[in-house]
Formats: structure tokens, C-alpha cells, sequence
């Protein structure tokens, strides 16, 4: 296809139906990164402040954070400022996304399966390296599977009901899982920055919006982004092939809540050059584990999702 000014105007006319939506979807992104560039800094220096005025448990909790956390967050928050309008606009997908009732059938089924595929990779780490264990207190495990639970279920909802969906209706199948894989992966990324001490500029703001957008792709691991690619294309086929909502969610917050588990709880003596370390994406067991997943999850879902839908 050839791109004239005539063309180009097309796509970018308001109600063209592929670009239009995306276009939007893509305002309001960037707009959360230009609030959290210019917030981040003036909330990061209040806490700053408080911390040195009035120490207590929550402010040094917050300080431990780091400023990249912070703009993360509040990018996230700017987000849901956005939110009447989103689903103004995007209500049909939104709505079709939400299910008549919580599939607590596919949710368990696909909560053992996801944690069965970390469970999986660490399994076969502890069989080669060193390492030692701890034991998880009954604190830790509900605090995590109640910060997972709502972690899975925002990110399903926003991920694969509302993104995948309005990328299913204007695109092939295929191109839409990749796109979504892609975005999932992309939002995943956390800028490098760090503020050692002191105050917070304006500049450190920017540069973090400058990490996001142009740094995404270049200074994050290879081995990080493709197996963030990877489960995103992994919980896409899951929503795809059964139409739940629930088992997606189920299998996300399998895989995190078990991710979580093993990093607090088995530590390794070593880093080694396949089997990694503590860390998931340093591994690159870990990626062909996961795209081997991939690569057989469509004949999988269909094997073990119910109910699904034509």
C-alpha cells in the first residue's frame, strides 16, 4: 500500500475504524506519561520532605520505593483519571469483556496451570544449582494472593478484555495477538533511573518519560521483553480460545503468585548462563520454557477451557 497525503489523511480522520480508536488509546497513554513526568517529581520531594521532618513506618516504607517507582505508579493513576472517558468510548468493549458471573471452574483450573508453569522452571533450576529455602509465613502468602489477585484482575480486564477486544474487531487474529503481546510486554517496562539522594528535578521526570518511550525497546533485556511478549501472547490465547474472562485472570495470577512464592522463598548460590538466577527473565530456561507453552497453548485451552464460546 502506498501512503499518500490523501491516505494518510484517512487515517487519521476521527472516524476512520482501525486507527481512530488506536490513536486515542495511544492520546491518553502518553498523556498519563506526561502527568506522571511532571507530578512524580513534586510527590517524590513531599515525601522527601516528610520523611525528614516526621519519620514513621509509612514514609520510609515509601522512600524505599525509589523515584521510578513512584513515576510508575502515578503514570498508572493518571490512567484512571482517563477512565469515564475510556469507557465512553470503548463501553462496547468494555461491557463485553465483563462477565455475567465470576467462572470459578476455569479460575482454579487455570490458577494451577499457571502455577504449574513457573513451578515448572523453577523445578528444573533446583535440580541443577545450589540453593537454599525458607519457609513462607501465612502473612506473606494471603498479602501476596490478595495483591495478585487485584494485580490479575486490573490487568486482564484493561489487557485482554478491552485492548484485545478492540484489536480483535478492526484486525486478523493473529495480527491482533501479536500487537496486544506486544503492548503488554511494552507497559511492563519500569525506567532505570535512580535518585541517590536529595531532591527530585524535573529532568529526572522527563527522563523517565524519555526511558519509556525510546528506551523501552533497546535498554530492556532481550531475554526480559521476549518472554513478557511471550505470556502476553500466552494469556491472549487463553481469553481467545475460552471467551472467559476468568480463566485469564486465573492464569495470570497462577504465574505470579507462584513467581512471587519462589523468589521470596528458594535463593540461588550462583548465576548460571541458561539457568539464570532468581529472577525469571534473566533466564533463558525460562524463555523457551515459556514459548514452549506458547507454541502449545492453543491446542491446550482447547483441551481444558470450557464452555467456549463460537
Amino acid at each position: 500500500m502506498v501512503f499518500t497525503q490523501e491516505a494518510t489523511r484517512n487515517l487519521l480522520r476521527r472516524e476512520h475504524p482501525i486507527t481512530a480508536p488506536i490513536l486515542r488509546l495511544l492520546f491518553f497513554y502518553l498523556s498519563s506519561l506526561l502527568i506522571a513526568a511532571i507530578v512524580t517529581p513534586l510527590i517524590f520531594n513531599l515525601a522527601v520532605h516528610w520523611n525528614a521532618q516526621f519519620p514513621n513506618a509509612l514514609n520510609t516504607y515509601l522512600m524505599r520505593k525509589g523515584f521510578v517507582v513512584f513515576f510508575d505508579r502515578i503514570r498508572l493513576i493518571a490512567l484512571l483519571f482517563f477512565f469515564p472517558a475510556l469507557w465512553k468510548m470503548y463501553r462496547w468493549e468494555a461491557y463485553r469483556s465483563i462477565p455475567d458471573r465470576f467462572d470459578c471452574r476455569n479460575f482454579r483450573l487455570f490458577f494451577i496451570l499457571g502455577m504449574g508453569l513457573i513451578a515448572g522452571i523453577w523445578g528444573i533450576k533446583m535440580l541443577f544449582l545450589d540453593f537454599t529455602l525458607r519457609a513462607p509465613s501465612f502473612f506473606f502468602l494471603l498479602k501476596t494472593l490478595i495483591r495478585v489477585l487485584l494485580i490479575a484482575l486490573l490487568e486482564e480486564w484493561l489487557f485482554r478484555g478491552l485492548i484485545f477486544n478492540l484489536l480483535l474487531r478492526r484486525m486478523r487474529p493473529a495480527v491482533a495477538f501479536v500487537v496486544s503481546a506486544f503492548i503488554f510486554a511494552h507497559l511492563h517496562f519500569r525506567p532505570t533511573l535512580s535518585v541517590a539522594s536529595g531532591l527530585a528535578t524535573f529532568y529526572d521526570g522527563f527522563y523517565c518519560l524519555y526511558e519509556v518511550i525510546f528506551r523501552s525497546l533497546v535498554g530492556i533485556s532481550w531475554f526480559k521483553f521476549l518472554i513478557l511478549f511471550s505470556l502476553g501472547y500466552l494469556l491472549a490465547t487463553v481469553y481467545f480460545y475460552t471467551r472467559k474472562l476468568g480463566a485469564a485472570v486465573g492464569i495470570h495470577a497462577g504465574i505470579i503468585f507462584s513467581l512471587a512464592i519462589f523468589k521470596t522463598c528458594v535463593s540461588f548460590s550462583a548465576v548460571h548462563s541458561f539457568f539464570g538466577s532468581d529472577d525469571l527473565f534473566d533466564s533463558p530456561l525460562a524463555l523457551l520454557v515459556i514459548i514452549a507453552a506458547t507454541v502449545f497453548s492453543h491446542g491446550i485451552v482447547k483441551r481444558v477451557g470450557s464452555d467456549r464460546l463460537p
